[in-house]
Parts: C-alpha cells; structure tokens; sequence
C-alpha cells in the first residue's frame, strides 16, 4: 500500500487528509459503545485471520457480553475523471453485517468470523456508491462496534461432557429423579430455588426481546433490550446469569422451562 500512496500523489493526498480516520485508534470508556479502529496496511489485512487477531483482541478487552459488528472506511475512484471519495466508517449507515452478532463466549467470535467470511467486501463496498462512475480504489480501515450488554458476563464458554454429566448426576441424587439426560427437558422457573440451594450458586434468568419502540425491521433488529424473569436472592458468593438465545431467533417471550 505504501508503494501505492507514493505512485499516486492524488491518492497520497486523500490518505493524508483522513489520516485521523484511518489510523489505529480506540474510543473504550463509553458504557453503551466502545469503538476500535484499524488501518489496513495491506489486502492481506482484510484476511479472516488478521480480523481474527482484531476480533480476539476485543473480545480480551471486556468483561460483559456485547453485539459486534464492523464497518469500512474506503476511497472510490470515478472513472471518467479520476476523482478520489473517501467514505467514512459508519454504524448506521455503513454495517457489514445486517445484524449484529451477540457475544458472550469465544463460540460467538468464530460465529462472527464465519459471517465475516461469508459475504463480499468488495461487492458490499461498491454498493455504496452514487453511480456507476464510481469503482473501489482502496480499503483503508475497519472499525469494529461494540454495543454492550450490562451486566450479562462473558463465559469461557468450554464445558465438557464429563463436567456436564457431573452436575446433572448431582441435580439427579438431590431431587430423587432418575432421568436419562437425553429425556431431560430442563427445569421450570419455579425450580430454580431448588437448583441454586443445589449448586450453591445465584441464577437470575433474562429474556433479549426487541425493544418495543423499534419498528422490527432489519435496521432496528439491533435494539434489543433486556427484560429480566427470574431475580436471584443472591444468598451464594457465585452468580449465573441465563439468557436463553432461542429467544434472539424467535421472539418467544414466555420461558416456562431453561435448560441450564
């Protein structure tokens, strides 16, 4: 890229002028949004792997789940009189993703990863422009949005079979069941008292509905609020907090039975 700037002044010029928007730069305090900010030194660094190194960086840098999504900052060149455009990273009007992607464990970022790889930056950039005249000249930075969840913690996500089979064989001997844990359909709400005076442990369980003022279309899909169902009376030092995803994809707001 730099072999690029330094053959084409005009080029150099527009770099130049937005270099306060291309460089590396982060914005972290901000308890709703965080925003972190990478130049693309070269195409490789469109590459999954490199949005990977980005994306696992972020992840590290948080402590409560989040919604991820990325936008581009980009030149177009018109083609019948050369002129230069830089276009700006956006989160409203520029999203790669037509939804964001909810992370609360590392699952979530090879989710992200693989909907990144699925679609055409080029074609999603060209898009972008006016008309016709206009043809993509360079990829400059991306900028990843992080729109936190409150209190939702993030999980290591990683629990084996064998610890898995460990607690359902301890909830079995307290409550007297014996249930194969294929037929096992979970527990209601009503039996989270139960299982916390089991395991030792507070559980308050939340629902992710749409906000009700959106319009649920796809460009409000990402207003999603939390509705809280279950609140714990935290008589133990540790606390898991429920969200069940189904919830995301359909809508449901009525949770009789969670799979813990």
């Amino acid at each position: 890229m730099q072999q690029e700037l330094a053959d084409n002044s005009a080029l150099g010029d527009i770099y130049v002028n937005n270099w306060g928007a291309i460089r590396n730069h982060h914005r972290r305090g901000n308890r709703v949004q965080g925003v972190y900010n990478f130049r693309l030194s070269t195409y490789n660094s469109l590459s999954p792997q490199s949005m990977k190194r980005h994306a696992k960086a972020i992840y590290n840098d948080q402590t409560n789940s989040f919604k991820l999504n990325i936008s581009f900052g980009f030149i177009l060149r018109n083609i019948e009189n050369g002129e230069l455009r830089y276009f700006h990273t956006s989160y409203n009007n520029h999203r790669f993703l037509d939804r964001p992607v909810v992370v609360g464990n590392p699952r979530d970022i090879d989710r992200f990863l693989y909907m990144y790889g699925d679609g055409d930056i080029e074609q999603f950039l060209i898009h972008q422009r006016s008309d016709s005249k206009w043809v993509l000249e360079l990829v400059t930075n991306v900028t990843f949005y992080v729109n936190k969840l409150g209190t939702f913690p993030l999980s290591d996500g990683d629990v084996s079979e064998e610890t898995s089979m460990t607690l359902y064989r301890k909830y079995q001997e307290a409550v007297g069941k014996c249930i194969q844990p294929a037929n096992f359909e979970g527990v209601s709400l009503l039996e989270l008292g139960t299982i916390e005076k089991i395991f030792k442990c507070n559980i308050y369980v939340y629902e992710l509905k749409l906000d009700p003022e959106s319009n649920n279309t796809s460009q409000d899909r990402d207003s999603t609020m939390a509705e809280l169902l279950r609140r714990s009376p935290c008589r133990y030092p540790d606390t898991l907090y429920h969200v069940p995803k189904v919830g995301i994809q359909l809508n449901i707001g009525n949770y009789e039975n969670c799979t813990l």
